[in-house]
């Protein structure tokens, strides 16, 4: 497998490394600090895998979740998405399923360059730890998005319409399948998923995409 890497234009190295160097001189500073975050993760979370969208999922999004994924997301708390891959790696090891490797749904560019980490990725990096398979950065964003949380899911869907980029496998294999693992937090409507599962598909129209989430968050009614 030969999946050649894209360069960081200086710009975006030096903000990113900017970022990180002021986040540890001005941390910010968290109102969940004072909670360990492992009494969230007894033993049988997320022993329970649900099916959403055609997506797999280790648990629903309840309050202790969602200070989980906020913790991890907004105040950097990244050994938190490394425990949740742990989990995930748990529930798709139990599935029996073998994976080529595994990759995440990209972040926004600029989203990134401000936090300095993304959390799909980190899920994904922990997950490839313990499945013991490589962790590769398959699909990138091409178009800035204004952020999916407010967005009814229609607009979702038009919001990440040809947004993604994909690179294409290359094997000496004739007609070799891959069967590639895609990670992302959370999953409400499935259009950032799953429209990075299609941008994976028409480079590579053999493989195989397994879709996963850590944990479903519906969308909230409203009118559109």
């Amino acid at each position: 497998m030969n999946i050649p890497n894209l360069s960081s234009t200086f710009p975006q190295v030096f903000h990113t490394l900017l970022t990180r160097v002021l986040s540890i001189v001005f941390p910010i500073q968290s109102p969940y600090s004072h909670r360990p975050f492992f009494a969230y993760f007894p033993n049988n979370f997320g022993s329970r895998i649900t099916t959403y969208f055609g997506i797999s999922t280790a648990c629903e999004y309840d309050k202790n979740v969602q200070e989980l994924i906020h913790r991890a997301k907004y105040y950097g708390e990244v050994a938190i998405a490394s425990e949740m891959g742990t989990i995930l790696a748990r529930q798709i090891h139990a599935f029996g399923h073998y994976y080529d490797f595994v990759t995440f749904v990209p972040a926004d560019p600029k989203r990134k360059t401000i936090r300095g980490y993304h959390i799909p990725e980190i899920i994904s990096q922990s997950i490839s730890l313990r499945l013991q398979i490589p962790c590769v950065s398959l699909v990138q964003k091409i178009k800035h998005t204004v952020s999916q949380t407010e967005l009814s899911k229609k607009d979702r869907q038009k919001n990440v319409k040809h947004v993604f980029l994909s690179k294409k496998l290359h094997s000496k294999e004739i007609n070799r399948q891959y069967r590639i693992l895609l990670i992302d937090d959370t999953v409400t409507t499935g259009a950032s998923l799953q429209a990075v599962r299609q941008a994976i598909i028409d480079s590579n129209p053999k493989s195989i995409v397994d879709a996963w989430a850590f944990a479903t968050a519906p969308l909230e009614p409203r009118n559109e």
